[in-house]
C-alpha cells in the first residue's frame, strides 16, 4: 500500500461518520468495469481487485455512469471517464482514462455524481455543477448542458451533498435539506405527507425539503428514492417504492419523507442502484432493504424486504456508499478498516479477483486501512485513510 505520510503536512479533520479525528488523505484504488477509461488506469480493461492509481493522496472522490471524480489532499479537482455531455468539466466531450485536473483551483471540497452530471461544494462553502442537464439536474434553473464548473446561485453555506439518477440532494450548514432534477416518483420529496401524490416531476434549482432543520447524512439513489438521516439519528426515506426500497413495509411510493420506524439510531445512510437501500446505526450494525436481486442485499438470498433487516450479526461497520450506487452490488467498510462487498460481481466489481455473484459480505484482500468507498454503476473506488 502507498505512503500516506509523504504529503508536506498531515491534516486531520473530524469525521462525521466515526465521530473523532480521521487522517483525511490516501492514496486511492479502483476495480470493477473500466469502460470509458472510469478506472483510471489509462486504460479500459476491467479490473478485479483493487489497484492503485498513480502515486496522488485524494480526500473526497465519486463514481457516476462511466466517469470519476475526485479531490485531492491539496484541495485540487480531478476527473476521467466518459466526456459525454460534459460531465468531466474539462469545456469539452473528450475521454480521459487518467486523472486529469479541471482547472487550477486549490479550493474544492466535497464531491458527488450522477448518471449525466457532477457536483461540488469548494471550501468557501459555493455549491457548483456541470454535465447533462436533460431533468434541470444542474440546479441551474434551465436545461442547458455545462460543460465546465459553473456555480448553483449565490449561497457560501452548503455542507454536503449526493447525487442519483438525475436529481441531487444536498444539506446546508443550517442543518436545512435540498433538491432538485428529476422528480419523477417523488425522490425530491416535495409532495403532501399522505404519500403517493407526485407534485413534483422536475425542479431546475434548488428548493428546500419540508421545514426540518436537524438534517445530517442524505443519499440520492438511482432507482428514483431517497435516504437521510437527522442530527438526532432518526431516518427517513422518500421516492419511488416498488422493491419496498422506502422501508415502510410497504410498496406504495412516497413523495415528502417518511420516518422509518421510530429508532433513533440511525447514522450513515447509503444504497445501491436498483431500488437497494441501507444504513449504518450509531451502534455499528448494518441493514439492508430493498431489491434482493443477485444477493444485492446481503442476506444470503435474493429476497426483496421491504422493511430494514441486519445482515449478519456483527456491530463493526462503519459505512457504506451514499450516492448513485453500484448496479445491483454493494460494498462496506468496518471499524477495522477492511473492506467488505457483496452482490452482483460479473465484472470485478466486487474486488475479489473473481467474475461470480457473492450474496453476503465477504472480504476485499486483508488490508486494515480503507477509510471512504463509492460506487457507481459497476466500477468502484475506494480510499485509504485512518479512523477517528
Amino acid at each position: 500500500m502507498s505512503n500516506r505520510w509523504k504529503a508536506g503536512f498531515v491534516q486531520y479533520f473530524f469525521d462525521p461518520l466515526t465521530q473523532g479525528p480521521a487522517l483525511d488523505f490516501g492514496a486511492i484504488y479502483s476495480f470493477g468495469a473500466g469502460d470509458q477509461g472510469v478506472l483510471g488506469h489509462n486504460a479500459r480493461d476491467d479490473i478485479s481487485s483493487p489497484t492503485q492509481i498513480g502515486s496522488s493522496l485524494w480526500t473526497e472522490h465519486a463514481v457516476g455512469h462511466q466517469n470519476s471524480i475526485a479531490v485531492t489532499s491539496s484541495n485540487e479537482l480531478f476527473t476521467w471517464g466518459s466526456g459525454a455531455n460534459g460531465r468531466l468539466g474539462h469545456g469539452d466531450l473528450f475521454t480521459r482514462s487518467s486523472p486529469t485536473q479541471v482547472g487550477s483551483l486549490t479550493n474544492w471540497s466535497k464531491v458527488a455524481a450522477n448518471l449525466e452530471s457532477c457536483y461540488a461544494i469548494k471550501t468557501d462553502g459555493t455549491l457548483w455543477s456541470w454535465g447533462g442537464n436533460s431533468a434541470g439536474s444542474l440546479g441551474q434553473n434551465d436545461r442547458t448542458q455545462r460543460n465546465s464548473p459553473v456555480q448553483i446561485g449565490s449561497d457560501t453555506n452548503w455542507s454536503s451533498l449526493s447525487a442519483g439518477g438525475y436529481f441531487c440532494l444536498a444539506i446546508k450548514t443550517d442543518g436545512t435539506l435540498w433538491s432538485w432534477g428529476q422528480g419523477t416518483k417523488g425522490q425530491l420529496g416535495y409532495g403532501d405527507s399522505g404519500g403517493g401524490a407526485i407534485t413534483a416531476f422536475y425542479r431546475s434549482s434548488p428548493a428546500q425539503v419540508g421545514a426540518l432543520t436537524t438534517w445530517f447524512l442524505a443519499a440520492a439513489q438511482t432507482n428514483y428514492h431517497s435516504l437521510a438521516t437527522t442530527t438526532d439519528n432518526k431516518l427517513y426515506a422518500w421516492g419511488r417504492n416498488n422493491y419496498g426500497q422506502i422501508g415502510d413495509n410497504s410498496r406504495v411510493d412516497r413523495s415528502s419523507p417518511v420516518q422509518i420506524g421510530s429508532l433513533t439510531n440511525w447514522k450513515t445512510p447509503g444504497g445501491a442502484k436498483g431500488g437497494i437501500s441501507g444504513c449504518v446505526k450509531t451502534d455499528g450494525t448494518l441493514f439492508t432493504w430493498g431489491f434482493g436481486n443477485r444477493g444485492a442485499t446481503g442476506h444470503n438470498d435474493r429476497n426483496n424486504r421491504s422493511s430494514p433487516t441486519q445482515v449478519g450479526t456483527l456491530n463493526t461497520w462503519l459505512t457504506i456508499p451514499r450516492g448513485s450506487g453500484g448496479y445491483y452490488f454493494m460494498g462496506a467498510i468496518k471499524t477495522d478498516g477492511t473492506l467488505w462487498s457483496w452482490g452482483e460481481g460479473s465484472t470485478g466489481q466486487l474486488g475479489l479477483n473473481e467474475k461470480v455473484d457473492r450474496s453476503s459480505p465477504v472480504q476485499v484482500g486483508s488490508e486494515t486501512n480503507w477509510l471512504r468507498i463509492s460506487m457507481g454503476h459497476n466500477s468502484v473506488l475506494v480510499s485509504e485513510g485512518e479512523q477517528g
